[in-house]
């Protein structure tokens, strides 16, 4: 009974011995919290855009304190650090740095390093907050997540799928012809059918299909691009049957 006894008044002595410590008040507190942190333009940004990050520091202590803040992205500190003076039962100090952003779900955190740590509470020094930033292959200012054509060439981007074109690149197969534009989008060696038969213009030996091989054409001093050089508009007057393929006054030579 005396045992039992003796580890009742053991049990309340400890108690009573640490509960202070656990309901200690903090003295020296800078304070800030994930709700605080904040970005500017809040939405829609897009990778290369210059924003502006805030964190509001809250002084939870008896006096007046001052401190820093470090801002970080994925880890690494982005600007210089920022001072904060926070006066004790006054507003709250706010602070900013700019950041140039760059695409993907980025981690944003702050940490404040207080000038008297001491009587200050650590676990509350600290938030984080991701923030998306879209993609913008073509620079216009509007994310590919809602961009209908991400890389600006003409072609939407559901079009450009069905082609099999990239929707992100302008000129998918780096020919110097861009998508909207090239005959062949997929083939780096062709980008013109002038006479519309399916076959590249550098592959036909007859470009307007007027029944004259390019090289002959070449040699008369017609268009091998155009079945009536002389735009004479004569019907069954093309280039082949033209006596004067140069003359639009003439056509025939009975």
């Amino acid at each position: 009974m005396k045992f039992s006894y003796l580890r009742k008044i053991l049990a309340f002595s400890f108690v009573f011995i640490f509960i202070p410590a656990v309901f200690a008040s903090f003295e020296n507190d800078l304070s800030i919290s994930g709700d605080e942190l904040t970005m500017q333009p809040a939405s829609g940004v897009v990778h290369g855009q210059v924003v502006k990050i805030y964190a509001t520091v809250n002084n939870n202590g008896d006096k007046d304190l001052t401190g820093v803040v470090k801002f970080f992205v994925d880890g690494s500190q982005i600007a210089t650090d920022q001072p904060v003076s926070v006066k004790s039962g006054g507003m709250p100090d706010e602070v900013f740095v700019n950041w140039n952003a760059a695409t993907g779900n980025r981690k944003i955190s702050v940490q404040i390093y207080p000038f008297e740590a001491e009587g200050d509470d650590i676990a509350n020094n600290f938030a984080e907050k991701y923030f998306f930033i879209d993609a913008d292959s073509d620079g216009d200012g509007v994310g590919d997540s809602i961009d209908v054509d991400d890389d600006n060439d003409g072609l939407k981007d559901s079009d450009e799928e069905e082609l099999g074109t990239n929707p992100k690149k302008g000129d998918t197969d780096n020919d110097g012809v861009g998508d909207a534009t090239d005959a062949f989008p997929l083939d780096p060696n062709e980008q013109a059918d002038t006479d519309g038969d399916g076959m590249g213009d550098n592959a036909d030996l007859d470009d307007d299909n007027d029944g004259l091989p390019d090289t002959a054409e070449i040699s008369l001093g017609t268009d091998p691009l155009n079945p009536d050089t002389d735009g004479d508009g004569v019907e069954n007057c093309n280039d082949l049957l033209d006596k004067f393929p140069l003359d639009s006054t003439e056509c025939f030579d009975s």
